[in-house]
């Protein structure tokens, strides 16, 4: 009993040592992303820095330097100035300019009209184009929702941005919550009000079930698709029908926008799962595509009337369900993904939980080392595309 209490006393104190790395080297970089975007800064931006403020005195018109009022310098990378995002960005702004005269901010963004917005700031705010952040940061509000204790445990000791949520079933266990039972048609319903709330927040969401492997950052490729659009994955398998066949939206990986079309879409879809005696999967195909698909539009798309928000179904060949061309019963799963063009593949289409996860080890796509308790992939090594 003694070793065992060692032994697991060590394991904590390697956990803890490792955190403390973890830490120690996410400082260094922020240290010299913090110096790479000072050097790409303008030199008349530099100086502006580097130099105290000029002071004129009303009374003498004086030309002098007061070193008790220092110039302060905040710099920002924005999101988008949109819906209720937006207006917080520039509360905030406005909170930082009333904390003295003598404050100035700087907002790194390629956004349209952000040097419209910045005038309408005051002379105080300036736009900085030539450094732009915006696309390097698409993961900075990755999220887990933890549905059971368990989970929310095991992210905490991970580091991981987590939290539970308090609305969740109370029943949800290890082996009684797999596809088809009760259990599991209750948690997927958790997942989309979960969702709608989020979106109503002023946050777009991509939601991505923990069974689905990123063989790259897929918010590129779906931020490509405009407003008005939610984009979804197709569980079609057969290659000779279209894939936005009555129920064959995958609910389980669809990328949202916190506009008004799709929060209205979705709330009819949480509404209608409501309910309903299954999963929430059927109540997204028939809120937002019609019964029997009476609202497709061509073989990838469905138009909801009611809502105006258009439903694109993804290309299968960038992101697969797991019963598409038999990609799991290759040899080399990766390498066939790879010739595919693959951007995600799901581990769906397959029965009882142990197999999913014999498919999801042996195929070499899982990225968790059980004797370190860390992940083996490095997110900032994923190849990062651009699509236009």
């Amino acid at each position: 009993m003694k070793g065992s209490s060692f032994f697991a006393s060590l394991g904590y104190t390697k956990a803890f040592q490792v955190g403390l790395w973890s830490v120690w080297l996410c400082g260094f970089v922020l240290i010299a992303l913090s110096l790479y975007a000072s050097q790409r800064l303008p030199s008349s931006l530099k100086e502006q820095i580097r130099k105290p403020k000029i002071v004129v005195t009303s009374a003498t018109k004086d030309f002098s330097t007061d070193p008790t009022k220092p110039t302060i310098t905040i710099f920002s990378a924005p999101s988008s100035f949109s819906s209720v995002v937006g207006a917080r960005q520039i509360l905030a702004i406005q909170s930082w300019l009333s904390l003295s005269p003598d404050l100035t901010v700087v907002l790194f963004s390629q956004g349209p009209n952000l040097v419209s917005l910045a005038g309408a700031l005051g002379s105080r705010v300036s736009v900085e184009s030539n450094i732009d952040f915006t696309l390097f940061c698409f993961m900075r509000t990755s999220l887990v929702c933890a549905l059971d204790r368990e989970t929310y445990q095991f992210s905490i000791l991970q580091g991981l941005p987590v939290f539970e949520d308090p609305d969740a079933p109370s029943d949800i266990s290890f082996n009684k919550c797999h596809f088809g039972t009760k259990c599991f048609q209750n948690v997927t319903k958790v997942k989309s009000r979960l969702v709608l709330k989020v979106l109503k927040m002023g946050y777009n969401v991509l939601l991505s079930d923990v069974d689905v492997y990123w063989f790259e950052n897929p918010l590129p490729y779906l931020h490509s698709y405009g407003p008005a659009v939610l984009v979804a994955q197709s569980d079609e398998f057969n290659l000779t029908v279209p894939i936005n066949m009555p129920r064959r939206l995958n609910s389980g990986f669809y990328f949202a926008r916190s506009d008004a079309e799709t929060i209205a879409a979705l709330e009819r879809v949480v509404n209608h799962a409501s309910t309903s005696t299954l999963s929430e999967q059927p109540s997204f195909y028939d809120v937002l595509c019609g019964e029997g698909g009476k609202n497709r539009l061509g073989d990838d798309r469905c138009h909801e009337p009611e809502t105006n928000l258009t439903v694109h179904f993804l290309d299968r060949d960038l992101f697969p369900n797991g019963a598409y061309r038999e990609l799991w019963e290759e040899p080399n799963v990766r390498s066939a993904c790879k010739k595919r063009g693959c951007i995600i593949l799901h581990n769906n289409w397959v029965n009882e939980r142990k197999r999913k996860l014999e498919r999801q080890v042996l195929s070499g796509l899982w990225e968790y080392d059980i004797s370190r308790r860390m992940c083996s992939q490095s997110w900032h090594s994923i190849k990062l595309t651009s699509y236009h």
